[in-house]
């Protein structure tokens, strides 16, 4: 699977909330693109795929065009949900396509906390997958490093959130007869941290999963491609020019935001940055 083309401008865009330096809601929005790749699987019309969601739903007031705040100790879901109903709209209204022909891989980090809580943490993002995979033919991903799991950081078993939920941590899964993905989650860090390995491990622990040959490397963190001012790890990029598959290879990843949504690495290996923004791929033609 190879991308071929990714508009520069957005297919949609979806208006949330985000904690703003003060502490206090500040509105963004996730810029949703569509993307064309050389094939998809049969039976699979759409792959969307993102990362860094790390918003609240907008209060109903102020989707409805009253600027009112949201009170204190309302709760409000995160983004990624939000993103749940707004691909059900969307396809609806027959702007994509059918969400039991569409899939969902996500690279990490779901989570922001509540208006007033401030930035950073880390919390549950079981309700994303939970949500998304009630609508859609699967969904894959890698945890991140804000990222927990019901109250704990470590991965559920396979399966026990729903049998089309696949979490990926040193894992390789084939999703459809002809899409093999791979997942390593967490970022090169302090091991003491939740989500965290030392170089040499997170190295080793990638090369594990690249010798399955898979056709996609779900990561949080991910390579920085120099040449395309695409920031990240040099770190993963030397280790992908090592070990990557002689066949092309697509790498999904977020963490660092970049201006360059796909760049190009040698190899046949391609990264597709999807910090804060969610890309639908669909077949050519």
């Amino acid at each position: 699977m190879r991308i071929l083309a990714i508009e520069a401008a957005p297919l949609h865009l979806l208006r949330y909330m985000d904690t703003g330096p003060t502490g206090g809601l500040q509105p963004r929005t996730l810029p949703i693109h569509a993307g064309i790749v050389d094939a998809l699987p049969a039976g699979l019309e759409a792959l969307l795929i993102a990362s860094d969601l790390q918003g609240r739903e907008e209060p109903a007031r102020r989707r409805q065009g009253t600027p009112a705040r949201q009170p204190a100790g309302e709760e409000s879901r995160l983004l990624g949900e939000r993103l749940a109903d707004e691909l059900s709209a969307l396809a609806a209204a027959g702007c994509i396509p059918a969400l039991d022909h569409t899939a969902a891989v996500l690279a990490g980090d779901l989570y922001a906390r509540q208006a007033g809580q401030g930035r950073g943490g880390a919390g549950d993002v079981l309700p994303v997958y939970c949500v998304l995979a009630e609508r859609l033919r699967w969904v894959a991903g890698v945890a991140g490093n804000h990222d927990r799991f019901g109250e704990h950081a470590a991965l559920p078993p396979a399966g026990s959130i729903a049998p089309n939920v696949h979490l990926l941590n040193r894992g390789v899964i084939r999703v459809e007869p002809a899409l093999t993905i791979a997942g390593l989650s967490g970022i090169i860090g302090d091991p003491g941290r939740p989500w965290r390995r030392e170089e040499e491990a997170y190295v080793l622990e990638l090369w594990d999963v690249l010798a399955a040959t898979p056709e996609m490397v779900v990561l949080h963190e991910g390579p920085d491609v120099p040449a395309a001012a695409m920031p990240g790890n040099p770190v993963i990029r030397a280790a992908l020019a090592e070990r990557a598959p002689a066949r092309p290879l697509l790498v999904v990843c977020g963490h660092s935001h970049s201006p360059t949504v796909l760049a190009e690495l040698p190899g046949a290996v391609q990264v597709l940055n999807v910090d804060h923004r969610a890309v639908l791929l669909r077949p050519a033609g």
